[in-house]
């Protein structure tokens, strides 16, 4: 199975997409500030998040429990704001920041 985290309007085929809003018609409803995930452990081949994680409040969790889900050698996919762009801090839904080092 593959994943399409925070999908909004960008619905993927031959992934699951899954978002809090149901407005956008994901296939799963998903809420990633809350863990456990909906899915079996060692079920998840490829993850994709695009610009999902700078709104994660509970960050560590739900990247154990992405670890929890995952099959062995699993693809995760993330893009969020380089920490010194100004996307970063202009949007103040954004909760944290990433650097090469994060």
């Amino acid at each position: 199975m593959k994943l399409h985290l925070g999908c909004g309007n960008d619905l993927r085929e031959g992934y699951v997409n899954c978002d809090i809003s149901k407005e956008v018609n994901p296939d799963k409803i998903v809420n990633l500030e809350k863990t456990p995930l909906p899915f079996k452990d060692n079920s998840v081949s490829e993850v994709v998040a695009n610009h999902v994680f700078e709104h994660i409040r509970n960050f560590t969790e739900l990247v154990h429990d992405l670890h929890r889900v995952c099959k062995k050698n699993a693809v995760i996919k993330i893009k969020v704001p380089f920490y010194s762009s100004w996307g970063q801090w202009n949007d103040p839904t954004h909760v944290r920041a990433f650097s090469p080092f994060t």
